[in-house]
C-alpha cells in the first residue's frame, strides 16, 4: 500500500494483517503545528467493520475522515470528537454508527483520511478493520 501525506505525517504501522477475509489496517499520526494530518492514496476495499481511535498524550479533542475518491466520509462521521484519553472503537454503518451488523458500508479504491483540531505535533493511531468479501460491496 502506497499513500503519500500532504500535511502531518501518517504511516502504515506495523500491522496491515488479513485473515480470513477480514483486513486490520493501522494507521499511525502525528499532527503539524495547525493540529492536522492528511494522507491520501490509502487503499480500502471491502465493508467497513469498525473504527478503533487510540490517542497519544496531550492530544486535543479532535476528528478524523476517512473520504472516498467522491468526497464522502466512508465512516459516516463516526470519527467525529474522539476522546482525548481513552482508545475507543465504534462499528461503520450505512446510517452511521451502530451496534449491528445489517446495512454494513461497502467501499473500494483509494481514500484520503484527514485529522483535525489534534494540538500541535500530536500524534495517534487508529486501526480500521475491513471484511473484504467482493460479493458484499455495497
Amino acid at each position: 500500500m502506497a499513500f503519500s501525506n500532504t500535511s502531518g505525517t501518517v504511516a502504515l504501522a506495523a500491522g496491515q494483517i488479513e485473515r480470513g477475509g477480514v483486513q486490520r489496517l493501522k494507521i499511525t499520526w502525528t499532527s503539524t503545528a495547525g493540529g492536522g494530518a492528511i494522507a491520501s492514496g490509502i487503499e480500502l476495499s471491502g465493508q467497513l467493520l469498525n473504527l478503533i481511535t487510540i490517542p497519544g498524550a496531550g492530544v486535543s479533542a479532535y476528528s478524523l475522515t476517512l473520504t472516498d475518491s467522491d468526497g464522502v466520509d466512508v465512516l459516516n462521521g463516526a470519527g467525529a470528537t474522539r476522546s482525548t484519553s481513552a482508545t475507543e472503537a465504534v462499528a461503520i454503518n450505512v446510517a452511521g454508527v451502530v451496534a449491528s451488523s445489517w446495512g454494513l458500508r461497502g467501499t473500494a479504491g483509494d481514500h484520503t483520511l484527514t485529522i483535525t483540531g489534534a494540538g500541535n505535533a500530536k500524534s495517534g493511531t487508529i486501526i480500521v478493520t475491513v471484511w473484504r468479501n467482493p460479493g458484499l460491496i455495497n
